[in-house]
């Protein structure tokens, strides 16, 4: 790799193209170190608060996530809609239209999993504690998790394929010349 100094972008599809790959990664990767966090770390201690002090967890957990992660999972759709429309109407080639589909799909089983099966769990939690909702949460979990991490391969994949890694619009840049 050789660090280069880079002109203004042309703001030709291609570039644009680019630029929504770059963020894509960016908001993908976050998401998917996040999950990982929940999943390893924060899910499982989860049985180490106390049961009369777990309502009061549960509450501030949900306030404190909420707001990081609705607005990263809004834009993460946003731009997976965005590639996937562009990768079709670009013709950047089947491979990268069939990894926005995939993508896009993985996207579905996230969200899907988060308002059909992990938000009710956190609702039951809300309740009081409950070891085997706890446990359920974790196991359940691994469907974002693993599904994260794929997205974080195909937003990896686009990126080689589609984007060179900036930083800043016209900062140093990490590429071919």
């Amino acid at each position: 790799m050789k660090t280069q100094l880079q002109s203004p972008p042309k703001e030709s599809p291609l570039n644009i193209f680019a630029h929504l790959v770059q963020m894509h990664f960016a908001v993908t990767l976050f998401l998917m170190g996040l999950i990982w966090i929940v999943q390893m770390v924060h899910y499982p201690l989860m049985k180490y608060v106390e049961p009369a002090r777990f309502v009061a967890f549960e509450k501030e957990h949900c306030q404190r996530i909420g707001p990081i992660v609705a607005p990263a999972m809004l834009l993460e759709g946003t731009l997976s809609f965005l590639i996937c429309y562009q990768a079709y109407s670009q013709q950047v080639g089947i491979w990268s239209l069939l990894a926005s589909v995939s993508g896009l799909v993985l996207l579905g089983f996230i969200w899907f999993s988060t308002f059909a099966v992990q938000v009710p769990i956190h609702n039951r939690l809300s309740l009081g504690f409950q070891a085997d909702q706890i446990d359920a949460l974790v196991r359940t979990n691994w469907i974002r998790t693993i599904a994260w991490t794929l997205r974080g391969f195909i937003a990896a994949y686009f990126v080689w394929v589609h984007g060179t890694l900036t930083l800043g619009t016209w900062g140093i840049g990490m590429g071919s010349p």
